[in-house]
């Protein structure tokens, strides 16, 4: 599945409020950084193309990003990937921690199927939620 990009409040409602789990990437288009985690999301999203995968662009996007902070209890990071389940946050990561190993780890945890082993990149462990 292509990641869906989310550019109002009711796009990024409705992407939560759909049932099991998905992934949100929040995206810097200005930062090298969050260029590289893109690089990592859309390895993870090739390895499992069956996951739903939410983009927002927080320059571009502002209102979407600091509702979903204020939606989901997080502070606001960017780059920032969440794994959501059943419209709540399990799972964060943001900056280096990115990384598609981290991310398909992360997914399977969580009880989806686990993504094909494509060459999966090592990288440092992510920190969980709660």
């Amino acid at each position: 599945m292509t990641m869906q990009r989310l550019t109002t409040e009711t796009e990024a409602e409705e992407f939560l409020s759909q049932p099991g789990l998905a992934l949100i990437f929040k995206h810097s288009t200005r930062c090298n950084i969050s260029h590289e985690a893109l690089s990592e999301v859309q390895a993870f999203s090739a390895k499992a193309p069956a996951a739903r995968i939410g983009l927002i662009l927080v320059v571009e996007d502002r209102p979407v990003s600091n509702s979903l902070t204020s939606r989901l209890d997080l502070p606001h990071q960017s780059p920032q990937a969440i794994l959501i389940a059943e419209g709540a946050p399990v799972w964060s990561a943001s900056h280096w921690e990115i990384t598609s190993d981290s991310l398909a780890k992360a997914w399977s945890h969580q009880g989806g199927s686990p993504p094909s082993d494509r060459g999966a990149a090592n990288g440092p462990k992510s920190s969980g939620i709660g």
